[in-house]
């Protein structure tokens, strides 16, 4: 009877350092994105507030620390994407995009 006890608990305990393991994954692939397209510089608009590409990352990473919360794990940063608010999406698209969209005439004073 111990040792289905012990089984047990160690079973708990594996499956709990899997999940600590993929959350930092994550949070890694989260962080390199970040990083990899320049999202913490600069400014955007977001439904008609300004916030700064810091700001942004922030709402990202606790986004994502409420979404592992719920037991929700993400393969790559497109997952993480694709669940987040459509503001939150044009949001980075844009924050992606800013200087391709500056050289077009149209968005050059947007």
């Amino acid at each position: 009877a111990n040792a289905y006890l012990i089984g047990g608990v160690v079973s708990l305990l594996e499956r709990m350092n899997e999940r600590r393991s993929a959350f930092y994954r994550d949070m890694d692939i989260l962080n390199a994105f970040l990083k990899e397209k320049g999202m913490m510089y600069g400014k955007l608009n977001i439904d008609g507030k300004l916030i700064t590409g810091t700001e942004l990352c922030q709402r990202l990473r606790t986004y994502y620390i409420f979404k592992h919360s719920q037991g929700h794990l993400s393969e790559s940063f497109h997952d993480i994407l694709f669940t987040c608010s459509k503001n939150m999406q044009s949001a980075i698209a844009v924050k992606m995009h800013a200087d391709d969209l500056t050289k077009i005439p149209y968005f050059k004073d947007a």
